[in-house]
This record gives C-alpha cells, sequence and structure tokens, in this order.
C-alpha cells in the first residue's frame, strides 16, 4: 500500500502523486508522460486527472522552482561570459532584467515585502551594477573584477 506525504499546505498526497511530479519538473528525466504514469504506478488516465488538481499543478510548480534556482548561478556566470564577449543579446538580457528587478522592488515595497534573492537586490540598485557582483552575491564564487570585464 502506498505511503502518504504531507505537503506544505498540510493536505495529503499520495507518494504516487510525489512520484509523478518529481518526474514530471526534473529536466534530467526524459521519458513521456506515459512514461511518468508508469513509473507512478497509475494509468495514463489518473496522470492526466492530476494535472488538472491544483494541488498537483503546485507541487509540480513548486519543484520546477527549485530546479531552475538550482541552475540559477550557472546560468548568471554563462551571461556573464556572453556579456564580456559583446555579445548583444546577452547585454540586452541583462538590462532586461535589472528592469524587472526593479519593477519587483517597486511591487514588493508596495506590499511591504522584502526582495528574496539578492541577485534582484543587487539588479535594482541605481547605480552601475557590476553584474560580477551579482554572480557572486548568487553563487559565493569570485567570477571576476569590473576592471577585467572593462578591459
Amino acid at each position: 500500500m502506498p505511503q502518504n506525504v504531507t505537503n506544505s499546505k498540510n493536505t495529503v498526497m499520495d507518494i504516487r502523486m510525489v512520484t509523478a511530479a518529481e518526474l514530471l519538473a526534473n529536466p534530467d528525466f526524459l521519458g513521456t508522460k506515459s512514461d511518468i504514469a508508469e513509473k507512478a504506478g497509475v494509468t495514463s488516465r489518473t496522470l492526466y486527472r492530476w494535472l488538472r488538481n491544483p494541488e498537483f499543478v503546485a507541487l509540480v510548480n513548486a519543484l520546477v522552482a527549485q530546479y531552475a534556482d538550482a541552475e540559477l548561478s550557472m546560468v548568471w556566470k554563462s551571461l556573464c561570459r556572453r556579456i564580456q564577449e559583446g555579445d548583444m543579446q546577452a547585454i540586452r538580457l541583462y538590462f532586461d532584467l535589472r528592469e524587472r528587478g526593479i519593477t519587483l522592488k517597486r511591487q514588493k515595497e508596495e506590499k511591504n515585502e522584502k526582495p528574496t534573492s539578492r541577485l534582484y537586490e543587487v539588479l535594482e540598485e541605481e547605480n552601475e551594477t557590476d553584474y560580477e557582483t551579482v554572480a557572486e552575491a548568487e553563487t559565493g564564487d569570485e567570477v571576476g573584477t569590473h576592471a577585467e570585464v572593462s578591459e
């Protein structure tokens, strides 16, 4: 008999649902939805029914966010390298992200919330931003100095 798990909202989810959600969110899993249903021990019809369940979808989305957060520092470092190479698309993306950070800060200030990421705190500063500092804020790794990038 499968075990149940309690999620953050204190509702009970079947372990099969958790297994399916983890497989759906995992970027390294290359199987189909039929494969996911099989690995979770349910029919494809059950999996598709779960995909209409708001709690199940919320769990999948939370797991996707965890995977994305785990890759953020690698993505940021890659963006910084492309900027250093003079890639105009990367530079535009940087400024788009910076503008989003400023917008998020304003929205959170309106709601009296603090920013949740050091990345957004640095990006939303009104002065010139040293993007290596941003990468270091997220990863703790030394990426380089502003002078090295400017040369």
